[in-house]
């Protein structure tokens, strides 16, 4: 064999992925995940040399659960160092679809795992199955000590990159150390010889190391005895100028950093692969949603409540809700990719977390308004913002009273709520506007006070043209009941009429499998919902509201659209019963907009793409900056829970639900002729948007802020009049960076101090003040930072997100 000076060193990674759910329940994933353990520890007795690298935490500790002496056998061979833990994550997550605290959790909880089960501080990330990277993840990665990523897709053919080995780096400029197979985990023994070659010829320009990964995948296996000998066999030839020895990520990565090579560097997301992943499953991606939201909601309020000296914090709780979420971030079961068994598992799981959310949100909030003194006159309710700014949002209540009051007198009008389908509960759901402390409550009591009625709302009908315009001083809607769109929407502010032509409901044709493999955007438009006649279904002094109701194929869609008395955006609210097999249903606004760039939330982090017309994941909002008549204007586009789109030129398409058969994987699969098959998405769902001009040109805070009062509003508790130490209106937490967002608020996973995370969400480098039960923090914050700090009594001290101290 030639000296290490004329050879590549390639280390043989030894794996077996594992999808614990996808073609199978978890049940056989189990039971696949022991098999495969206990033959990767059989090759160990049998081959001194192998070394074997498993990720997901998860799935160890079903292992510590049902087999603790194969466990005790592995932590074994973990010390040995020939057992190799990578990944430091609960799961190979979808790496699209989980908000940003979700991927923060599945290092705090996976990585604290491995730390505490086998004392390894895991440093190399690990999702070599996910499909796509969003932008935020270099960041998050660093800040939990995962200094190196190994990731698959997407793959050479679907993004080009500098190199196999590169830096990835964030918009806030942490790093990590990237690597790409460019070969699949899965290898069986005839293959090995050929990756071996490929992983000689593929290294970074002027590197003499090169990683080949070997093993049976999927469905577990691991490496075969076949598979060792043949790599044995080419250790003693170096054919391909390869010196193949059996190693782990981790030396793989250590000797790339000793050679102090030059490395590329690559800035954004890592996309795109399989983009119907976006939108496939509404159903588990919906439910996804909801858990994180409340999940993250219950823990502020349940800080909340220990702040104030009124509850203890249930840790326990909330990291086994988190953990039944992490594991249900799994990318075959998020991406919507599982066969449907699957997902009545994964519902009923994340169903749970969501319920243990829900109790200690109204345990917490009972508390706390059990403690404020709401003697007065009415019927007391107290409403808490879980939000570090103060809001001005709509407040709803089920109530048979007209009016509410706040304790100094102020008051204000309750306006009855129209909804598509009616409750025949017996209570009205009402509405009302007002401002409500950062991370505080205020108190309010419902009676029937009569109320001066004042608004800026308007509306105006054309019975003979079919046209309703509604407008609020800030913008003015007109819709078109010949079409059954939004025909025009202006910002009276600037004079923008922000439509080029109407807004409506598109159906694209779409016969690619449940993956979308292959497709690059859904384009092929085949109809539009159409039909729709506008009524205005409120018209009071709170907000506006006309509905449509249109149609396409066998599928019934209602639209809403609202505007708000003193609120700068329009709201619109969809339902639609969908009844459609391969279409995919897509929110048009047609933007009237030159040069346009794109602009789009990913988790703890923003990205900015062209507006190419390709299919794009996003969070919570997208916008587009672009120019009309020679002045530069922005539209954004907030959603709860829609997770692609996109653009072409000023025209956005929100992607809302999409309807292939379930877990339809081609050219593998074909529809037989006479067989009836199962479609996804089949039935009733529903969205909300905001839309939000603004004419300066810019996505401003407001953005961000608004998408968080959306999808995490006020909560309004029923109480009764009683005695109380805590004040009507009171802030806990504030931040007076309008920048600067606080998006969690925990108990310290090692003590009982607290825990508080901030984002830097627009840019600009800031020194802020942090007032948190009335005690000022100064912080200074760098561009697109997240950071995260911990609080012990007066002091403050900055740690990583493992909440380990970084000073």
């Amino acid at each position: 064999m030639n000296s290490r000076g004329d050879s590549v060193r390639v280390y043989m990674i030894g794996n077996a992925h594992i999808d614990p759910v996808w073609l199978w329940r978890w049940q056989e994933g189990l039971a696949e995940t022991l098999a495969t353990c206990r033959s990767a520890l059989d090759r160990m007795n049998e081959y001194p040399e192998f070394v074997f690298t498993r990720a997901d935490a998860a799935t160890y500790m079903w292992i510590e659960q049902t087999a603790p002496e194969m466990f005790e056998e592995i932590k074994r061979r973990v010390r040995e160092g020939r057992w190799s833990l990578v990944g430091g994550w609960w799961e190979q997550a979808d790496c699209n679809i989980p908000c940003g605290e979700s991927f923060v959790r599945h290092a705090l909880y996976g990585k604290r795992y491995f730390l505490e089960k086998f004392g390894v501080d895991v440093s190399v990330g690990y999702n070599v199955d996910s499909f796509g990277h969003n932008a935020g993840l270099p960041q998050i990665l660093a800040k939990a000590g995962i200094s190196y990523y190994a990731f698959m897709r997407p793959g050479i053919r679907e993004k080009d990159l500098p190199g196999s080995v590169f830096i990835w780096e964030g918009r806030d400029g942490s790093r990590v150390i990237a690597h790409r197979l460019l070969e699949p985990y899965c290898t069986g023994a005839e293959d090995v010889a050929e990756h071996v070659r490929l992983a000689v010829e593929s290294r970074l320009k002027g590197s003499q190391t090169a990683a080949c990964f070997y093993g049976v995948g999927n469905h577990g296996g691991g490496p075969t005895r076949e598979s060792i000998e043949v790599i044995k066999d080419l250790q003693q030839y170096n054919e391909y100028g390869a010196e193949p020895v059996f190693g782990t990520l981790e030396q793989f990565f250590d000797d790339i950093e000793s050679e102090k090579l030059d490395l590329p560097i690559v800035r954004g997301d890592l996309q795109h692969h399989a983009v119907g992943c976006y939108s496939a499953h509404l159903g588990i991606k919906s439910l996804n949603h909801r858990a994180e939201r409340r999940l993250i909601a219950a823990e502020k309020y349940s800080a909340m409540a220990k702040m104030l000296a009124l509850r203890g914090f249930p840790k326990n709780v909330f990291a086994e809700a988190w953990r039944s979420v992490l594991f249900n971030q799994f990318h075959d079961v998020l991406a919507g990719t599982s066969i449907e068994q699957a997902y009545n598992d994964a519902e009923d799981e994340v169903g749970g977390a969501i319920s243990a959310a829900e109790h200690e949100i109204a345990f917490a909030l009972d508390r706390i308004a059990g403690c404020v003194n709401t003697q007065g006159e009415g019927c007391p309710y107290v409403v808490f913002n879980p939000n570090s700014f103060e809001i001005t949002s709509p407040i709803f209540v089920d109530s048979n009273l007209s009016s509410a009051r706040d304790a100094n007198g102020r008051v204000f009008s309750l306006q009855n709520v129209s909804h598509v389908f009616e409750s025949t509960a017996g209570r009205e759901a009402k509405v009302f506007i007002d401002s409500l402390p950062a991370f505080g409550w205020k108190l309010y009591y419902l009676g029937d006070w009569n109320v001066p009625q004042q608004s800026s709302l308007c509306v105006q009908e054309n019975e003979t043209g079919g046209l309703i315009e509604i407008s609020n001083g800030f913008t003015a809607v007109s819709v078109d009941s010949g079409a059954g769109a939004i025909k025009q929407i202006r910002d009276e502010r600037v004079g923008w009429d922000l439509l080029r032509s109407p807004a409506s409901l598109v159906v694209v044709e779409d016969f690619s499998d449940t993956w979308g493999h292959g497709v690059e955007r859904f384009d092929n438009e085949i109809g539009r919902f159409t039909g729709g006649k506008w009524q205005v279904v409120e018209n009071g002094p709170i907000r506006t509201s006309v509905r449509s109701e249109s149609y396409f194929g066998d599928s019934t869609l209602w639209m809403d659209v609202l505007l708000y008395e003193s609120l700068p955006f329009i709201e619109i609210q969809i339902l639609c019963d969908w009844r459609e097999k391969h279409k995919m249903l897509k929110f048009e606004l047609p933007f009237d907009l030159e040069n346009v760039s794109v602009e789009a939330e990913a988790s703890y982090a923003s990205v900015l793409r062209d507006a190419d017309g390709s299919e794009d994941p996003c969070q919570r909002w997208v916008a587009l900056i672009g120019s009309t008549r020679d002045s530069k204007v922005c539209a954004s586009v907030i959603n709860d829970g829609v997770y692609g789109y996109d653009a072409l030129g000023g025209r956005l398409r929100m992607s809302l639900v999409r309807s292939p058969i379930y877990a339809f994987h081609a050219p593998t699969n074909r529809v037989k002729s006479g067989k009836m098959y199962r479609y996804i998405d089949q039935g009733l769902h529903s969205w909300r948007f905001i839309i939000l001009p603004n004419g300066s040109g810019v996505r401003g805070c407001d953005v961000v802020k608004y998408s968080a009062v959306l999808n995490n509003p006020p909560e309004v508790v029923e109480t009764y009049n009683h005695d109380g130490r805590l004040p009507a209106e009171r802030s806990l937490i504030s931040v007076d960076a309008p920048n600067v967002v606080v998006c969690a608020v925990k108990e310290c996973e090692d003590d009982d101090s607290i825990i508080v995370r901030l984002l830097e969400t627009c840019g600009s480098a800031s020194d802020v003040a942090l007032n948190i039960s009335g005690i000022r923090f100064s912080i200074s914050i760098n561009p697109w930072e997240l950071k995260t700090l911990k609080i012990v009594g007066d002091d403050m001290i900055e740690v990583d997100l493992l909440e380990r101290s970084i000073c």
